[in-house]
């Protein structure tokens, strides 16, 4: 942990921003990685907000970077349920959110345009019919 901490100190000059991540080489066989990825700033409320999508997509985008120059790749990803302790995200809103990260992730586009982000952003902010990220 201290290692972790160090590194965000050195890297990210003591606050590593909302929708960063970064691998970290933890030396165990069985658990060879840790992904580092905030979902807040300080400990409070992130209801009604992106931003565990935000970490998450973060963490995935982390891995895929990870994957592209390492020997050994990450295939198996765990999440916690970010966002539903201090933020008070509920873990199905949590679990949403988690979910349209992997999907963007495991279907990058190929072109980008206003359709495409208004689609996107949709995915992540309506469950459903209903608004749920302001």
């Amino acid at each position: 942990m201290k290692e972790i901490q160090l590194r965000i100190m050195d890297e990210y000059l003591g606050e590593q921003p909302v929708g960063s991540a970064f691998i970290h080489d933890t030396g165990n066989a069985e658990y060879p990685y840790l992904c580092h990825a905030p979902t807040m700033r300080v400990p409070g409320s992130i209801v009604q907000t992106d931003k565990v999508y935000s970490a998450s997509w973060a963490a995935f985008v982390a891995v895929h970077r990870h994957n592209l120059q390492a020997s050994r790749k990450i295939e198996t990803v765990v999440f916690p349920a970010m966002g539903c302790g201090f933020g008070g995200m509920t873990f199905n809103e949590s679990a949403r959110q988690m979910a349209v990260a992997y999907r963007h992730y495991l279907h990058p586009p190929h072109r980008i345009d206003w359709d495409f982000v208004a689609k996107r952003n949709k995915a992540i902010s309506y469950d459903g019919k209903r608004q749920v990220v302001r």
